[in-house]
């Protein structure tokens, strides 16, 4: 029984270190309420961190990953009561008095006090809809004399008279499946499928509920791009493909026919072409304002520096791409545990998360988190407690949202710049491999080493063809690194 027992040490507002027990199935409510009866003052007060990152008081130690020992910090927020005025019709306006520090969820379920519509809306003056969450309304702006209009909806199920609460929660559902917001934020996802072989297996899944999964985020985050990149290896080039694209766009029915018509590539024996993505991910039309991820999905670890004329090093690769402002998530899809190295370093290097994948079912709930975590952590929050609601949370799902919600590269330890791995293709060394594909610049195409006499120009990252302002951040990063090496020697 002991083992379940976890030591929380709580920073508290005076500067006190306080040791709570905890059992790693408690919640952060039940904690908050400890540290608040010590501070003697309402739960609702108390605000949790872990490395400067906001804790959902409905999550579990467990899912937040909270280990013996672990120090969180406690403040005490300012509680104020305002007055809002709800609009029910026409003719009838009614008061009520909340605090600043009560959630919208208490908001909702008072405005429900003041009528019997089944089904409805509250809005703010500016027309946005207020929905159940763990949001307080001082988050949301709401301040004292705002006016909110309550509206009933149609609906079919609520003109059975035997099951109003039923509809009510049917309706509050589908309510908050409408609610995230991304607010104003620009967000841009790269998904990276490697299409050879059983790996094929997870963009067929992702395809067969592609187009409602592209709607149902372009609701939800209005200001979302989504680019979508297939790839085999070298040795694809004249039965498939090496590397296929579609380049960041809001059009669904383009991403669902990109989808729809790549095929699966051959590839050969492990590795694969990883470091071709990271290269070509450079070209995207990478916005300068936007949140930039990209998802490197695969079981291989990258080719070596040697194995192609471009002596492509992932390494620096990965380098610009975060020089860019872009996270990189690496999924590994089982593989060795040699390969799930490649997978770690893209996360650690960049800021991005590495997630193990070990179910196709799985696959497209990570699709739809890892771009609600790059608008919020609040939406990504909400959507956990979704699949919680509806009762789909397996051990794979729960294990891709606690890793998407840790904390990001900024408050991780830092970690030796460069780890010394006994692979070939870690170490950017040429000696253990030889010359095996050429590039053609103009063509755009990779040939056998064995195949062709004609010889081929070094094509660096900055002379890639690409978008003007994508170009642009890359080409400005790597200034930056010219400059750094220049002091440092």
């Amino acid at each position: 029984m002991a083992k379940n027992i976890v030591d929380v040490y709580v920073k508290m507002p005076s500067g006190k270190n306080v040791q709570f027990d905890m059992a790693y199935n408690q919640t952060i409510e039940a904690l908050r309420n400890l540290v608040a009866a010590k501070e003697d003052v309402k739960p609702k007060q108390i605000q949790l961190k872990y490395q400067g990152k906001i804790l959902n008081p409905s999550s579990t130690l467990n899912y937040l990953g909270v280990r013996p020992e672990t120090i969180l910090k406690a403040e005490i927020l300012e509680s104020r009561t305002i007055t809002l005025r709800c609009k029910l019709n026409e003719d009838e306006t009614e008061d009520i008095h909340i605090d600043t520090l009560d959630t919208t969820t208490d908001l909702v379920r008072t405005v429900q006090n003041l009528t019997t519509f089944v089904n409805k809306t509250i809005q703010t003056k500016d027309g946005v809809n207020i929905i159940k969450s763990e949001k307080k309304l001082k988050e949301v702006g709401l301040s004292d004399g705002d006016v909110l209009t309550v509206k009933e909806l149609a609906s079919p199920a609520a003109a059975s008279s035997d099951v109003p609460q039923s509809a009510a929660d049917n309706f509050e559902l589908m309510d908050i499946k409408s609610s995230f917001d991304a607010q104003g934020r620009n967000v841009e996802v790269a998904f990276s499928f490697d299409t050879t072989g059983s790996m094929y297996s997870y963009l067929d899944t992702v395809r067969t509920k592609l187009k409602s999964t592209c709607e149902r985020l372009l609701k939800d985050i209005p200001n979302i791009r989504i680019s979508l990149i297939a790839h085999g290896d070298y040795c694809d080039q004249d039965s498939s493909y090496v590397i296929k694209m579609v380049d960041f766009t809001s059009d669904v029915n383009r991403l669902v026919k990109f989808a729809k018509d790549v095929p699966g590539s051959g590839g050969g024996d492990t590795p694969e072409c990883y470091e071709w993505v990271l290269r070509k991910a450079q070209t995207l039309d990478w916005a300068e304002d936007s949140a930039k991820a990209l998802v490197v999905i695969g079981d291989s670890p990258p080719h070596g520096v040697g194995y192609t004329d471009q002596q492509i090093n992932w390494h620096q690769e990965l380098e610009l791409l975060t020089g860019m402002g872009v996270k990189v998530y690496g999924v590994h899809a089982g593989g060795s545990v040699g390969s799930r190295l490649f997978y770690e370093e893209l996360a650690d290097r960049s800021g991005g998360c590495y997630i193990p994948l070990q179910h196709f079912d799985a696959i497209t709930d990570m699709f739809l988190a890892v771009c609600y975590r790059e608008a919020s952590d609040d939406q990504l929050g909400e959507f956990v407690q979704e699949i919680e609601d509806a009762g789909e949370m397996t051990e794979a799902k729960q294990e891709i949202f606690k890793r998407l919600g840790e904390t990001s590269k900024e408050d991780k330890e830092k970690k030796p710049e460069r780890r010394e791995i006994r692979y070939s293709w870690w170490n950017n060394g040429t000696a253990t491999e030889s010359l095996q594909y050429l590039y053609n610049e103009q063509t755009d195409v990779w040939s056998s080493q064995r195949s062709t006499n004609t010889p081929s120009r070094y094509i660096g990252p900055t002379s890639l063809s690409t978008s003007g302002r994508s170009k642009k951040i890359r080409q400005s990063f790597r200034k930056k690194l010219d400059t750094k090496a220049c002091v440092l020697m």
